[in-house]
């Protein structure tokens, strides 16, 4: 294939690689060559640059011309910052910081700061030395508010004797001011050099919501917006010379290896530099942050806000120290050698516009640059030219057709085939090209594709099957001889054939009649074969063995898949004889019948009383089974599969059963089938849970009856409680807090084959009960009542509570004289010789808890017919006889310790009742505070406990 290069002398010198739309030219070198560092835009016609020994230049034409301006200083200059179009300041080595306020017409000294180092305090004289710092880089993030970084200086206490350092501390400084560069504030710096004996190089600061500034030591150190709370954020290979963030959460680095984050700066990911193993020392993106540039030993260029870097051609070879973009298309770079260079946007690249008119054959290919074109149309290509900026190149191509004749051609053996001066007497595929033969004046070619057919003397010995014909061309033989037949072969070409002609015997073979077997029995094969066969062999469709299959008289065995399938074919094929007789085959088919089958399934357990759920099978050729037993049990069906059994009593004695299910074998060819299931009876005793009881506390004990039979275990489940069972597991188990009313307890019996066999019920009533006998007064008049007996009920004023208390209640005597008698239902009897006054005790219990009994005083007052102790009040509210006062209780009150009042209304009904009276009654009733009104009452004092002395009389009362 020929290659053709378009334009080489003049493409070589204008285009000599592709590159991207972007480019910059060299707009100024300053004289001299010196170093510049810094450049800043206040707008995009206004800027400064500043370098070493002093300089400054400014532009206002947006960088095309450069007017040099009178510094104070012939330090050099690290850095320049204008808040606008007037105020800026430039600083440099030796704490050299210029302020001008005029746009640079002037430029003045402002002293800053020095930071002193005192001589080593272990000798005398000593005294501070200052030190001198360089000031790095000054930012402001508004009019007021700025930043300003220095260099390190090593030494902090000098031996005075030899002026070597005693100690190395880092003395790094970092200052801030809010009053628009007036006063300067150093800042605590111990963050910017942690781990290093030298101090780190601060090449500058950079801020949006957080400062960040980078270290020569690879150290990258971060802060708040107002320098406070910094960190340590990492450390990286080489040294750091610029950051920038593009938002609060996005930045880039740049230095010996560029370092991309995602996340405020919090980790850092390198990534691969386009321009090869060249430091980057400053970075700088458009206003809109959409197009960004990092410039240093080459440069770089992202469009899309950094997600992809592409190299840019630097003009100049010099190493760049600082870019900068006032808008989307105004950006210059500054650096060693005085180079100034300006970014040339797209509607100031100078274009270049080729056009080539070019034609090819078919085949070849045409090269404008590094792109290859074959086929015919007009494509326009881009390429840089020599200043790096963009060119076009636009080729029309026109391809010629090449002539090519392609030949299928045929000669006979012995002839040859001519191509232009070629003769080719082989089979084969040839290619010819007769340069400029075409009529175009392209390559004329011819693909000949050759074939060369043979010409035969052929002798065929051949032989027939007996009753076959063996066929020449259009001749047909049947009968054994010698034949001569002339032909041509279809190509055309001359042949000669020689037969000579045999006949053989056929061979045949018989493989028996059709039989049917037992699918678990043997076939005894006896087939025969004759003729030119000499050997048999036996074949199945199925995936039975043959005993010997070579053997007419073998024996079969079926296979799974036979006695699957229910039937298999069976084939004797005679072995190939020599010749052209085929092999003979015949078949016979077995019919398995199938073997029945009986399933019972696993042994079974049951309990006692249990019936037994038989699920028996049948398979095979069987159609129906029969159940029987070994024990006396019965089946509610034998001749159903899934029949029940109920064991006997001898079952159950013996423990155990054995049943048997027998298939049967419809039409006797096969033997019925047996399968056999044993049938385990657990005998386990009963569960008891002891007597039904009612008591008073609400604990007690359960009395389960104990697990006696080998693996039986027992537990306890309440029923209709929340009463806690201490040992649900123990037959006699604690229980508490029983609920009031009835607690139902379950106790059950399990075995591992009979779980829950078996439960009893206990039903334990807990009675909160509360009473109390109380003292009963009786009054007795002879006179009402002439009758000779006393009765009366001691329970009707008594106090109980709970849920069977007032039927379970009952008194009795504690103690007792002639006459009287006392029912359990509190009724009493008395027959007095004399109708006197008197007392007894009896004793309150509840039968179900005999040890809560009270007791009480029952005191019966047999009223006289005239008293002296009858007492008349009068409670008119004179002050005589108002109250109940007895005199003794007057005159002798520390005499009697624990005198008692009680009165009684006519009905016996209590009416006051005091245990400690003091003469205050003043008439009412105890309980309601009304005034009793006039009438008769009965009154009862003990005058003193201890003694017994009592007074009783007639209360008569009048208003």
């Amino acid at each position: 294939m020929r290659t053709v290069t378009l334009l080489a002398p003049v493409l070589a010198a204008l285009f000599p690689f592709v590159s991207t739309a972007q480019c910059w030219e060299l707009v100024f070198r300053v004289p001299g060559n010196p170093t510049l560092n810094d450049v800043y835009f206040v707008s995009e016609t206004t800027g400064w640059t500043v370098g070493n020994t002093g300089i400054i230049y400014k532009t206002t034409d947006g960088g095309a011309n450069w007017a040099v301006q009178s510094a104070p200083t012939v330090n050099d200059l690290n850095a320049v910052h204008f808040i606008d179009e007037n105020k800026g300041w430039a600083v440099g080595d030796l704490a050299t910081m210029l302020v001008t306020t005029n746009g640079g017409s002037t430029w003045q000294k402002d002293s800053l700061f020095t930071h002193p180092i005192k001589i080593c305090g272990t000798f005398p004289n000593t005294s501070d030395i200052p030190i001198i710092p360089d000031y790095t880089d000054i930012f402001f993030s508004d009019n007021q508010q700025g930043w300003l970084t220095t260099a390190g200086n090593p030494v902090s206490c000098i031996n005075p004797l030899t002026m070597n350092p005693e100690q190395i501390t880092p003395t790094t400084y970092f200052a801030v001011t809010n009053d628009g560069g007036q006063t300067w504030t150093p800042q605590d710096t111990l963050h910017l050099y942690k781990g290093f004996s030298q101090p780190p190089y601060i090449w500058g600061i950079f801020y949006t919501d957080q400062l960040v500034i980078p270290q020569s030591t690879g150290y990258l150190s971060r802060s708040d917006g107002n320098g406070n709370n910094w960190q340590e954020v990492s450390t990286f290979t080489g040294p750091i010379y610029d950051v920038h963030f593009l938002n609060s959460a996005t930045g880039w680095l740049a230095g010996s290896s560029l370092y991309y984050s995602d996340n405020s700066g919090n980790n850092w990911e390198p990534r691969p530099n386009p321009a090869g193993n060249v430091a980057m020392k400053s970075i700088a993106f458009t206003p809109s942050k959409s197009k960004g540039w990092m410039v240093g030993g080459g440069i770089i260029y992202s469009p899309d806000a950094g997600a992809t870097w592409q190299e840019q051609l630097k003009p100049v070879s010099s190493v760049l120290n600082r870019v900068f973009f006032a808008s989307e298309d105004k950006g210059w770079a500054v650096g060693e050698d005085g180079v100034i260079l300006r970014y040339l946007s797209e509607s100031e690249q100078p274009i270049y516009d080729v056009a080539i008119a070019e034609t090819i054959c078919e085949g070849e290919v045409a090269m404008v640059g590094d792109s290859a074109y074959t086929t015919a149309g007009a494509f326009p290509t881009l390429l840089h030219s020599v200043n790096g900026c963009d060119s076009l190149v636009t080729l029309t191509l026109t391809v010629l057709p090449n002539s090519v004749t392609e030949l299928a051609e045929a000669i006979c053996e012995g002839d040859s085939y001519p191509v232009f001066d070629e003769e080719y007497p082989t089979a084969g595929s040839y290619r010819d090209t007769l340069p400029g033969g075409a009529a175009n004046g392209c390559d004329s070619i011819v693909v000949l594709q050759l074939t060369v057919n043979p010409t035969f003397q052929i002798n065929i010995n051949a032989e027939i099957c007996e009753g076959d014909a063996y066929t020449i061309g259009d001749s047909t033989f049947t009968l054994p001889g010698q034949y001569t037949v002339p032909l041509q072969t279809t190509e055309g070409c001359d042949s000669i054939i020689h037969l000579e002609l045999s006949a053989l015997e056929p061979a045949t073979v018989d493989a028996g009649e059709d039989q049917s077997i037992c699918e678990s029995e043997s076939l005894q094969l006896s087939g025969t074969f004759l003729g030119s066969a000499s050997g048999v062999m036996w074949s199945s469709s199925g995936d039975g063995q043959f005993s010997d299959p070579a053997s007419a008289a073998s024996t079969y065995f079926p296979g799974d898949g036979d006695k699957f399938q229910g039937t298999a074919l069976l084939l004797l094929t005679t072995d190939d004889p020599p010749g052209p007789c085929p092999s003979a085959v015949d078949s016979l088919r077995i019919t398995l019948i199938q073997e029945p089958q009986a399933f019972t399934g696993g042994d079974i357990s049951v309990c006692e009383n249990e019936t037994v759920q038989l699920n028996g099978g049948i398979g095979g050729g069987a159609t129906s089974a029969t159940w029987s037993t070994s024990g006396d049990g019965s089946f509610n069906d034998p001749q159903s599969l899934t029949a029940e059994y109920t064991p006997g009593d001898g079952d159950v004695q013996a423990g155990s059963a054995t049943l048997t299910l027998t298939a049967d074998s419809p039409g006797g060819v096969c033997e019925p089938a047996q399968a056999s299931v044993t049938i385990t009876i657990f005998n386990n005793p009963p569960a008891q849970a002891g007597h039904d009881e009612t008591i008073c506390s609400p604990n007690t004990e359960l009395n389960g009856n104990a697990p006696t039979a080998p693996n039986v275990t027992g537990r306890w489940e309440p029923i209709n409680t929340d009463a806690v069972i201490d040992d649900p597991l123990d037959p006699s188990s604690a229980v508490f807090e029983l609920g009031q009313g009835v607690n139902q307890f379950r106790w059950i019996l399990s075995h591992p084959q009979c779980p829950d066999y078996d439960s009893d019920e206990v039903v334990i009533t807990f009675d909160e009960v509360s009473f109390q006998a109380v003292d009963n007064y009786f009054i007795f008049d002879p006179f009402e009542n002439p009758a000779p007996e006393i009765r009366g009920n001691v329970l009707d004023n008594d106090l109980a509570s709970g849920q069977y208390a007032p039927t379970e209640l009952q008194a009795e005597l504690v103690d007792s004289f002639d006459g009287l008698s006392l029912l359990t239902n509190g009724d009493f009897f008395y027959n007095p010789e004399e109708l006197n006054s008197f007392s007894f005790t009896y004793q309150l219990s509840y039968r179900p808890c005999p040890e809560l009994a009270t007791i009480a005083e029952v005191i019966v007052n047999i009223l006289p017919q005239q008293g002296e102790d009858n007492i008349i009040i009068t409670p008119n509210g004179d002050g005589m006889n108002d109250k109940f006062e007895v005199p003794e209780l007057i005159d002798n009150m520390g005499k009697y310790k624990s005198p008692s009042l009680v009165v009684f209304n006519r009905w016996g009904q209590v009416i006051y009742n005091n245990p400690n009276y003091s003469n205050d009654w003043d008439i009412r009733h105890q309980k309601t505070g009304e005034r009793l009104p006039t009438g008769s009452y009965f009154y009862v004092l003990k005058l003193d406990e201890g003694s017994g002395e009592i007074r009783y009389g007639e209360l008569i009362i009048l208003r």
